[in-house]
């Protein structure tokens, strides 16, 4: 799909380490390989922008460039959280990370947007990292979509429900 860039709509949350309130969203990267395409589309309005670049490579990475790297992040951070920041999604590193707040119902909605550093891209791969602790994940969402922009509208691209992830492989989609 070309777009310039990507939501992530989480309907459903992972578990936290926090026995109060067990459910969050938490990730340490988001990465959009593809190749880039001169179609001109106009970038969705989004609040709350970030941005971060880092050059840190941990996995083997699918052909293309990565689109995500360095793009603008919007995202609700909770005030606390200031070591895991919104741009931390985007800065190439698997060591640092985001997280919303900590919630008491699974089912609750957070979303994320990742507005493409350098315009569109023709995007054949996407890998979600988790964050991991200790060998444990946390937060990594349960039930998501993931829409890309092609200049008028979110599409939808991927769903995913029942996800049950406990490994530190980020999810390849």
């Amino acid at each position: 799909v070309v777009c310039n860039a990507i939501k992530i709509d989480v309907t459903k949350l992972g578990k936290s380490d926090n026995t109060g309130k067990p459910y969050t969203l938490q990730l340490t990267e988001v990465e959009a390989y593809g190749d880039k395409s001169n179609a001109s589309i106009t970038a969705p309005s989004v609040d709350k922008s970030e941005s971060n670049t880092n050059t840190e490579s941990e996995v083997a990475k699918p052909d293309g460039e990565n689109a995500a790297l360095g793009g603008n992040v919007s995202m609700e951070v909770p005030k606390w959280a200031e070591n895991f920041q919104a741009k931390n999604l985007v800065d190439g590193s698997t060591k640092t990370a985001v997280s919303t707040e900590f919630y008491t119902e699974q089912n609750t909605a957070e979303s994320v947007t990742v507005v493409f550093k350098n315009g569109a891209y023709k995007i054949k791969t996407l890998m979600l990292y988790p964050r991991v602790v200790g060998g444990t994940v946390y937060g990594f969402p349960t039930d998501f979509t993931i829409s890309a922009w092609n200049g008028t509208e979110w599409v939808k691209v991927h769903e995913r429900t029942g996800l049950n992830k406990n490994t530190a492989q980020p999810v390849t989609i």
